[in-house]
């Protein structure tokens, strides 16, 4: 004989399996922005940066990718500096990490916003504001 606490038992069951079904109108993620190819800009070091006691100044930078899906390698050449790029491209955004030689190797990690042919690059204070080369 089914009691309320039964029927209570079997509405909660079926509500609960409802839900672990998912959304029918679920979003996909958004795809990688293409990002290969030359770029060129300006780097801006901060004071707090570890390139400038190294060697490295403010001045034109030079950067080269190549995408692989969401993967990116490349490199990086500014007053002083020499570097390789390795990061992920998560629809707009490329995070990574820049191992550099600036007087001394070293590396660090970077987010980059990409907004058409634009893109900039920040680490702790320092930037690097880049446009594609057509």
């Amino acid at each position: 004989m089914w009691t309320k606490r039964h029927w209570l038992i079997a509405a909660v069951a079926l509500t609960c399996l409802g839900c672990a079904t998912g959304s029918s109108n679920s979003t996909t993620a958004e795809p990688p922005v293409d990002v290969s190819g030359t770029w060129r800009g300006k780097l801006m070091i901060g004071t707090l940066s570890v390139l400038r006691c190294c060697g490295g100044t403010s001045g034109d930078a030079n950067v080269e990718l190549e995408q692989d899906g969401a993967r990116v390698t490349g490199s990086l050449m500014a007053p002083g500096i020499r570097g390789t790029i390795t990061g992920v491209v998560k629809g707009t955004v490329l995070s990574g990490y820049f191992t550099y030689t600036a007087g001394a190797a070293g590396n660090g990690r970077f987010d980059a916003q990409v907004v058409g042919n634009e893109m900039l690059a920040e680490t702790l204070d320092s930037k690097l504001i880049l446009s594609r080369v057509r």
